[in-house]
């Protein structure tokens, strides 16, 4: 038992010396090869050196600094300017489209109908305007083969954005209209690439206000052609359906196609701060299978950046990782070029 024990012991040591023998600090470098020439459209090279297993890469660019890697949002004052855009295309009938933005609103569940109910009866005012909202001046075509279009500022309501929509042809007696519709959200942000905000990233919700419709008051489908739904189409930009409202024929009781009733729909984004952005990405340059002595990007528009390379080496024991950061000025090419 003693040779057992003893034996052990001194595997033990062997292992634990081969544990400390694998793991090593990581040994890191970076620098720019004298023979670059740093004008837009010419590749720049860079050399390694060290033993990192994994390299990732960020330009300096908008939308991949490392600074940035964990931002989600941005200061309210660095928003420049927000404006909802909303397009419509009346497919038959006569218009019957009103919008509102506001600031001050919850949102909608989109699960409890007697709750959203409550919650959008409660914004009207008797002159079925909304309160503590602001009424778009709506462009809504005479005719069908056109797209109007609605531009509103909105950046003094950018940290809790909310859009409602009412369509309300308000008579079975004619056509109840149709639409292809179309809203977006562009943000300008300092720093930072434009974003844009389609119908989907909006997460709209469409809600009846019929009580024919009580129990199924949620409009949104993915059937085509039910009247008084509304359906995403799976376009994106402008010009296009991004979701369509189906409305109805005149009422006729002899063709259960057409609705008794007067559709009473609100389509109602969910209320959202506009100053979220998408975290700024790196690129995977090197796995640890691959061996890589140097790296070459090229800059497509003149201008100071802040390359940074994250090297990272390790195994079970344990891992290191060491953050490399170049400046590079690139300028325009020589004329002629």
């Amino acid at each position: 038992m003693k040779k057992y024990f003893i034996l052990l012991l001194a595997a033990l040591a062997v292992t634990a010396c081969d544990h400390d023998e694998i793991y090593e600090e990581i040994d890191f470098q970076v620098q720019l090869s004298p023979a670059n020439t740093y004008r837009a459209g010419e590749p720049v090279q860079f050399l390694f050196g060290g033993n990192a297993d994994y390299i990732v890469f960020y330009s300096g660019e908008t939308g991949h600094e490392y600074r940035f890697r964990n931002r989600t949002q941005v200061a309210p004052e660095d928003i420049e300017s927000c404006e909802l855009v909303v397009q419509l295309n009346g497919r038959s009938g006569t218009p019957c489209m009103s919008a509102y933005v506001t600031d001050a609103f919850d949102g909608l569940t989109a699960t409890d109908e007697a709750a959203d109910l409550a919650a959008i009866s409660g914004m009207l005012t008797e002159e079925k305007d909304l309160n503590g909202w602001t009424k778009l001046d709506l462009n809504d075509p005479e005719k069908n083969t056109e797209w109007a279009t609605t531009t509103l500022d909105i950046t003094d309501l950018s940290d809790n954005f909310c859009l409602a929509m009412h369509w309300n042809p308000k008579s079975i007696e004619t056509s109840q209209r149709a639409y292809w519709v179309s809203v977006g959200v562009n943000v300008k942000f300092k720093g930072y690439e434009p974003r844009t905000l389609n119908s989907r990233a909006l997460d709209l919700k469409g809600f009846s206000m019929n009580d024919e419709r009580a129990g199924s008051r949620y409009i949104l489908t993915t059937e085509s052609n039910v009247n008084g739904t509304m359906r995403y189409t799976g376009n994106t930009g402008r010009n296009v359906s991004e979701f369509v409202l189906t409305g109805s024929n005149k009422y006729d009781p002899s063709n259960d196609k057409t609705l008794p009733y007067a559709i009473d729909a609100w389509i109602v984004s969910t209320p959202m701060a506009l100053n979220q952005v998408t975290p700024d990405e790196g690129e995977s340059i090197k796995t640890l299978s691959e061996s890589l002595g140097s790296y070459a990007y090229t800059f497509e528009k003149a201008g100071t950046y802040t390359v940074t390379f994250v090297g990272t080496s390790g195994n079970y024991i344990g891992q290191s990782s060491a953050v490399k950061e170049l400046t590079v000025t690139i300028i325009d090419p020589l004329p002629g070029e």
